[in-house]
This record gives C-alpha cells, sequence and structure tokens, in this order.
C-alpha cells in the first residue's frame, strides 16, 4: 500500500486527516500529518518529512499531499519528489482523501497520483453554473 503524508500550514494537516477518518469510520494507515507554523525553519520541516517518509514508507511509494504549490509545505514537499518512489500534489482536499484511501492499493504511485488528482479536478462545482443548467432545463 502507498504512504500518504500531508503537509500544510497549520494544523489543516491533521484535520483532513480526521475528518478522513470520521468519514471512512477508521483512520488510515501508513498516512501523517506534518504541520507547518509560522516559526518553522525549512531544515525542522524537512526533517519532519524525511521522518514522515521513513514512517509511512511501505516500500510500494509514498505520495505527499500539500495544502497549496508555491507555499513553504510544498515547496519544501517538493524537494523528495523521486519518480516512482515519492510524488507530490499540491491543492490538497476531501476529495483527494477519499480517492486516495479507495484507491491506494493501485498498481503504481503514478497511477494513483493521477487519480487523486482527477478527483481534485472532478469535484470543484460552481453552484451558479449547476444552476443555470438546471435552470435552463426547468
Amino acid at each position: 500500500m502507498v504512504g500518504l503524508i500531508l503537509v500544510a500550514h497549520g494544523n489543516l494537516a491533521n484535520e483532513l486527516l480526521n475528518t478522513t477518518a470520521m468519514i471512512l469510520g477508521e483512520a488510515l494507515t501508513s498516512a501523517v500529518g506534518v504541520p507547518v507554523n509560522a516559526m518553522d525553519d525549512p531544515e525542522s520541516i524537512t526533517d519532519r518529512i524525511e521522518q514522515a517518509i521513513e514512517q509511512v514508507n511501505t516500500g510500494r511509494g509514498v505520495l505527499i499531499l500539500t495544502d497549496m504549490f508555491g507555499g513553504t509545505p510544498s515547496n519544501v514537499a517538493l524537494s523528495f519528489h523521486q519518480d516512482g518512489v515519492v510524488d507530490v500534489i499540491s491543492g490538497m482536499s476531501l476529495p483527494m482523501m477519499l480517492r486516495f484511501a479507495e484507491s491506494r492499493d493501485a498498481d503504481s504511485l503514478s497511477a494513483l497520483a493521477q487519480g487523486v488528482k482527477n478527483a481534485a479536478l472532478e469535484s470543484v462545482s460552481l453552484a451558479s453554473d449547476l444552476l443555470s443548467v438546471k435552470e435552463a432545463d426547468g
């Protein structure tokens, strides 16, 4: 099974893990959060991500989700990218977590990462777009 690390500002990573566990009825195994606070220096974040990789790596690869591209959590996490070993996706969300949970035994880290990314893209909706289609049909 692929390991999972969430790296985000504040306590978002741990809260997203907790919310996923609430929905699934159980906590994800081989999944940890790495909270990043304003006082953290990049070296300490790097050390915590490195420890997290060692903790969750079962030999099938590790997926790191970060809160937003260009932020410190994402910038530091990107330094761990290794094709087929560690992949990084920014813009983490609850739909991504649920897709990960249902697909973490995928054939490859790459396939899993692509599916998780697609879940994020597919889950974005603008109410006015949905409602205008419904009104046009009505």
